[in-house]
């Protein structure tokens, strides 16, 4: 891990830009959402901190609206946000994307939708987006962080490219 490491993976991973994702209506309810970092230092940190490429993770709510997850908890967010960055999608599934957001709608009206990166007392944009696969009966994919939950969801040939 490292920041060798989070270099040489995003020398090798381009990703797609949202706003052509977005566009393109390559986006579904439910699907989740992998950010590569933006110019903003934290963004990088987060990615370095996780050993590899991924420094987000949100959920697509459909209609161009995003069920994201950050300092300020759970809040919904237009894609427009998005629009600079590139990433990568982890189809959910039509069926289990409407059980995924409202898993994700109903953890965020909880105490602990609150953003703490420590196990139990909150959450961090992966936690949250696992959590809120899980509680819907969806396999998350494993890991804590978003880079890791990226690179085993990808070994498992389950994230569009």
């Amino acid at each position: 891990n490292g920041i060798g490491m989070t270099v040489a993976s995003m020398a090798g991973l381009r990703g797609a830009n949202y706003k052509d994702m977005y566009q393109q209506g390559l986006l579904n309810k439910g699907d989740i959402m992998f950010f590569t970092p933006d110019k903003n230092p934290i963004s990088a940190f987060f990615a370095f901190l996780d050993g590899g490429p991924i420094s987000h993770m949100t959920i697509y709510e459909g209609n161009g609206w995003v069920s994201d997850f950050n300092e300020n908890g759970h809040e919904l967010v237009r894609i427009e946000k998005y629009f600079g960055r590139k990433g990568f999608i982890l189809p959910v599934g039509q069926s289990e994307g409407a059980a995924v957001l409202a898993a994700a709608n109903a953890l965020g009206t909880t105490p602990q939708a609150r953003f703490m990166p420590i196990p139990g007392l909150g959450h961090v944009c992966s936690t949250f987006c696992s959590a809120s696969m899980r509680n819907a009966g969806v396999k998350p994919p494993q890991g804590v962080g978003p880079s890791t939950q990226f690179f085993n969801a990808r070994l498992e040939g389950r994230i569009r490219e």
